[in-house]
């Protein structure tokens, strides 16, 4: 039977190949550094999302594809808020006052950190995939759809907030 430590010690190391910089939350200075890296790389991805779906929908506007632009002027404003929130608190040194986090802390925050990660590698697969859809009913389910993904990132970044000012 593999510890909890052992059977985690592969995710830690996808997020430092994913995230150039990534230390994870050993010591305080990691940690500060660690923080700022994950959130400027969510920050970039969100923003190549934001990008790909622009063009998308100006290919729909053009197509005459959708009658209901709502699904996009919401997902937008989500997308632009989210990423404004990862700016900054990316920018915040503060970020992390404890002097060091529980090691139990730290495996919590990086398991929230990797599961942030695959949410948004979701959404801009998502995304990307846009191009597939044909009909207008089939593109606004998939609009919904992105919606959910953009508040279940957000949700995950408040718990992961959260966790980090409790300890």
């Amino acid at each position: 039977m593999t510890s909890i430590a052992q059977r985690y010690e592969p995710r830690d190391h996808d997020l430092a190949r994913t995230i150039q910089g990534y230390e994870g939350y050993e010591s305080a200075d990691q940690s500060v550094h660690t923080e700022q890296r994950l959130k400027s790389y969510l920050a970039d991805q969100l923003r190549q999302v934001e990008i790909n779906l622009s063009q998308f929908e100006h290919r729909c506007y053009q197509q005459r594809k959708l009658s209901n632009l709502n699904s996009f002027n919401r997902i937008s404003l989500s997308l632009k808020m989210l990423i404004q929130s990862l700016q900054e608190a990316a920018s915040n040194h503060q970020a992390i006052s404890a002097p060091a986090l529980h090691p139990s802390r730290a495996m919590q925050l990086e398991q929230q950190d990797q599961h942030l990660v695959e949410q948004v590698t979701i959404l801009s697969d998502e995304v990307e995939s846009l191009d597939e859809l044909d009909g207008e009913f089939e593109i606004d389910e998939m609009l919904n759809h992105l919606y959910d993904l953009l508040d279940g990132i957000n949700q995950t970044l408040s718990e992961r907030e959260f966790l980090m000012m409790n300890d």
